[in-house]
């Protein structure tokens, strides 16, 4: 199974990005980027199939969904994934 980490950012004065990494390349190009559009201080993630920044398990359908990652991937948050290490 293959593993893919989300990693945010930025996440401060209204600016947030962040982005999903090949667990096995962290140094490469993101496999995506989630730059959600933001009104009067409020971020919405709906766009990537998130309720929130943190809804890895949204993200990872979403993606699953429009083909970027494998159907038996996993997306787990950087932290999960440095503690795994």
């Amino acid at each position: 199974m293959k593993t893919y980490v989300y990693r945010i950012n930025f996440d401060e004065n209204a600016t947030f990005y962040a982005e999903v990494l090949d667990s096995e390349n962290l140094g490469d190009d993101p496999v995506f980027d989630v730059a959600p559009w933001e009104r009067e201080g409020v971020f919405f993630f709906k766009g990537y199939g998130m309720k929130h920044k943190n809804d890895i398990d949204g993200l990872e359908k979403f993606l699953k969904k429009i083909g970027v990652i494998e159907e038996d991937a996993k997306v787990i948050s950087l932290d999960d994934f440095v503690s795994n290490r």
